[in-house]
């Protein structure tokens, strides 16, 4: 953010930032630790929430109980929520130089030369938002939603540098080049697949190794939902538990057994016990039985470890095998 700030403004924005806190150069009060497991579940988090886009209180439950198996109290204050709901808000109902985009957002309902939109807080209560700048929904001071300390007191015009002569806001700029980028690398999938892909399996794409890689992962899924079925009581034994329990089950394999583990660090960081605890904890939220899914899951403990490092090696052996190749052409 300092960098995009105006130059009037820098000093005094500096002093105001919140930074990671170093042994004999931080400010006690004006700085935050950054313990590896606690940073991890809050990126993952957000990135969970960026992928479903459904930043409610469910969410910020989740992230609670989370945080509780994890004894990382105070990670998950409200004032990270209400901060990513503001900006949400802002960019749903008004039009936000910066965030918005032409065309797609709505005209900012104004009272007294202030934006307003409703927001939803953490507590559940809904308040209307005033502001007039970007930078006062990102890191400015709110009163009744922004705790004491937690945000810098901005004036009424931005903080912000604009570039020369630039009409659109730097993230629609962003979002062009990242498609033109897609666009001009789309033409070269076809050569990308050939050069990664053996000439008999060019001839023939069941001999392909990825192929049999997604056969056996589907082998292994069909395998475990049979047996999820088998375990079901009878008075819950209807299509629409059995559906549940089942993905519950593939939940427990598949979230601790990530090879691109982004957004699943969190989880890999867990024991085992403390896993099985959020797990649990989780699907009894969404009206499964807590003793069905400790069954479950006792159950399962008997292949849960070797099918999770079979899940494992399998991306592991084509990444492998295709770098090999690769390096021999």
């Amino acid at each position: 953010m300092y960098e995009n700030v105006r130059e009037e403004h820098k000093e005094r924005t500096a002093a105001g930032l919140i930074k990671k806190a170093y042994y004999g150069e931080a400010q006690y009060g004006r700085s935050y630790y950054d313990p590896v497991v606690a940073r991890e579940l809050l990126r993952a988090s957000f990135h969970k929430l960026r992928l479903l886009r459904t930043p409610d209180i469910s969410w910020l439950k989740a992230m609670d109980e989370l945080a509780e198996y994890l004894e990382m109290a105070g990670v998950t204050d409200e004032h990270i929520f209400n901060r990513l709901m503001a900006i949400l808000a802002a960019q749903q109902g008004a039009f936000v130089l910066g965030l918005s985009v032409l065309g797609r957002s709505r005209l900012t309902k104004v009272e007294d030369g202030w934006g307003v939109v409703p927001i939803k807080t953490a507590k559940g209560e809904v308040i209307k938002l005033r502001f007039k700048t970007l930078d006062q929904l990102q890191v400015g001071f709110i009163l009744g939603l922004t705790p004491l300390g937690y945000g810098l007191l901005l004036p009424k015009e931005s903080v912000y540098a604009q570039p020369e002569g630039k009409m659109n806001p730097p993230f629609l700029d962003a979002l062009v080049k990242k498609v033109k980028g897609i666009l001009a690398r789309l033409p070269l999938l076809a050569f990308t697949y050939s050069n990664y892909s053996k000439p008999v399996e060019l001839l023939d794409p069941h001999r392909s190794e990825r192929t049999a890689q997604y056969h056996a992962l589907q082998a292994q899924r069909a395998l475990i939902e049979d047996w999820v079925v088998k375990q079901i009581p009878k008075d819950e034994a209807n299509p629409l538990k059995i559906r549940q329990y089942q993905n519950a089950i593939l939940q427990a394999l598949s979230w601790r057994a990530k090879r691109h583990a982004w957004g699943y660090k969190a989880f890999q960081a867990m024991s085992e016990e403390e896993f099985k605890g959020w797990w649990i904890k989780n699907w009894v939220r969404q009206g499964l039985n807590e003793t069905t899914l400790k069954a479950l899951y006792e159950g399962a403990q008997i292949w849960l470890k070797r099918l999770r490092e079979e899940k494992l090696s399998l991306g592991l052996k084509v990444k492998q095998q295709r770098l090999s190749l690769a390096l021999s052409t």
